[in-house]
């Protein structure tokens, strides 16, 4: 038996402001527009409007109307709340039965959204949301075993999302210590984020050791510009594995009208120069010839040491790459600093056994990472399962417990 939600909560739809009396966080009355400022439980705002006209109060539940539709946050505080949100305040109910029904909704929420750009939800979809119709006692209940069994599923989310972080550092530091030859002693190079090559290796600069080019973006209003057979690589394209698929492509007369705009033969080592986020100081070897913009920089050995080599190389010491970056606002890399690089070159048989080393133990990360990936996404659906099946009553959460609180649950 159910009854509507509006009959067990307060709903409140938010209304924004005029824009002009919204304004980055200070002492003022905490506004959201909508999830953006939504976190793992609380929100974490960023502006205020003390003229807010709608506010959700301390342990109101905020639900997101507009994509993603049902996205859920607890007030924390008094928050002035904009149309993108609703506040439900529970009235006869338990506050936390409500927090983990709501989370049970989402699917029903979606398939009464409607819009064409966006999907959005109103009060009243919210307000005719089916409530059970159990005691405050039942519902409490259900809220304290739901607490403690999704804290076990976060717990163990946490840990594989740690796992996965441990594994992807453990490999950087055996791609630094092998392609520095470390493990023994070895020479001081005056690189503070390499300072020691093995001491039967040479240390040459990027420059001495390969051709380097970049390239360049032909005029956007020319259309029969980017309508060629020549892949034209961007930093984006560039994600520190082998650059099979290229989305772009330039035309002949783009590289006869650009003389900076040069085909990279196959097997060279593309460096991303700039770019959002982690990108920046990315790399990718080119399975085709192939062409790029501005923001990539490309390096064709001369012999002595492989693009393999430096794949790895480059990859290991990113982090101290990206430190050498110049520039007001976002810092970027430059092809002059890259060819600066001091890079080590050991023996080219060395090379092939520290390259061989490093592809099959990536390979094991790879697998590895499937699987944690895997048991993440089953945790998930497990979490989402058993608050479903907790608030419908699909099992007596009082003779449940430990190992034994999913059984008869399908995720």
């Amino acid at each position: 038996m159910t009854i509507p939600l509006k009959y067990v909560a307060r709903i409140s739809a938010g209304q924004s402001p005029p824009s002009t009396e919204v304004t980055d966080l200070a002492d003022g009355l905490a506004f959201l527009q909508g999830n953006a400022e939504f976190q793992a439980i609380h929100p974490a705002p960023r502006l205020e409007c003390d003229s807010a006209p709608k506010q959700a109060q301390k342990g109101d539940v905020l639900v997101s109307v507009r994509a993603p539709v049902g996205a859920l946050n607890i007030a924390d505080r008094r928050y002035g709340i904009g149309r993108g949100l609703c506040g439900i305040r529970a009235h006869q109910c338990d506050e936390r039965f409500l927090w983990w029904w709501l989370h049970s909704q989402r699917p029903r929420l979606d398939s009464v959204s409607t819009g064409t750009t966006y999907k959005a939800v109103t009060a009243e979809d919210l307000g005719r949301l089916p409530f059970p119709s159990l005691s405050v006692d039942c519902q409490h209940r259900i809220a304290d075993f739901l607490d403690a069994e999704t804290a076990r599923i976060d717990e163990l989310r946490s840990l594989t999302q740690r796992q996965a972080v441990l594994t992807a550092e453990r490999f950087i530091e055996q791609m630094r210590r092998l392609t520095t030859g470390g493990g023994g002693h070895g020479f001081e190079t005056e690189v503070p984020w390499m300072p020691h090559v093995h001491k039967e290796w040479n240390l040459s600069r990027v420059s001495y050791e390969f051709t380097t080019s970049s390239g360049t973006t032909p005029t956007s209003s020319r259309a029969d510009y980017f309508d060629g057979p020549h892949p034209w690589i961007n930093s984006s394209d560039i994600r520190d594995a082998p650059i099979r698929y290229i989305s772009k492509h330039v035309s002949d007369a783009a590289l006869t009208d650009f003389s900076v705009l040069k085909l990279s033969r196959a097997g060279s080592l593309v460096v991303a120069l700039y770019g959002q986020g982690a990108t920046k100081g990315r790399v990718g070897i080119l399975q085709m010839d192939a062409c790029m913009n501005q923001a990539c920089c490309s390096l064709t050995s001369l012999g002595r040491v492989s693009e393999e080599f430096a794949f790895y190389w480059f990859r290991a010491h990113k982090e101290g790459i990206v430190t050498q970056a110049v520039g007001a606002g976002q810092p970027n890399l430059s092809q002059e600093l890259i060819r600066r690089l001091r890079i080590p070159v050991p023996a080219a048989d060395t090379q092939k056994k520290i390259v061989a080393e490093l592809s099959e133990a990536e390979e094991h990360l790879r697998a590895h990472n499937s699987l944690l990936q895997r048991r993440h996404a089953l945790l998930v659906e497990r979490r989402q399962a058993l608050i479903t099946a907790a608030v419908t009553s699909q099992f007596d959460v009082t003779t449940a417990s430990g190992r034994n609180v999913t059984e008869g649950v399908s995720a």
